[in-house]
């Protein structure tokens, strides 16, 4: 996490490091969304990378007893990892769905 450890050089806030890493990480994850749904075990990898994220941001790396909910919570985010990237599947099938009938998209 090189973000994270210049940020933290910076003298920045947990809420700002927080953020840095919704901005920074997420994307990256949200751009294969709709693939990672069928990919077997996705909720729970994904789950465990953001308590990653989280043990990293609060300092407590090594700290396995504190629960990912928790750790979540701590920093801000109110959604699990896995939930958004459900949720950003069912939407891009939705925009799939609404395409003209003669659209290649529409006919997957």
């Amino acid at each position: 996490m090189e973000i994270y450890h210049a940020a933290e050089s910076g003298g920045f806030s947990i809420d700002i490091l927080a953020q840095h890493a919704c901005l920074r990480l997420e994307p990256g994850i949200m751009y294969v969304a709709p693939l990672l749904v069928l990919a077997p075990g996705m909720a729970s990898s994904l789950d465990k990378l953001q308590a990653s994220w989280a043990r990293d941001i609060l300092g407590c790396r090594h700290a396995y007893n504190i629960s990912w909910t928790s750790l979540r919570l701590l920093c801000g985010w109110s959604l699990r990892l896995s939930s958004k990237v459900v949720l950003t599947a069912i939407l891009s099938l939705a925009r799939l769905q609404l395409l003209p009938t003669s659209h290649q998209g529409h006919r997957m």
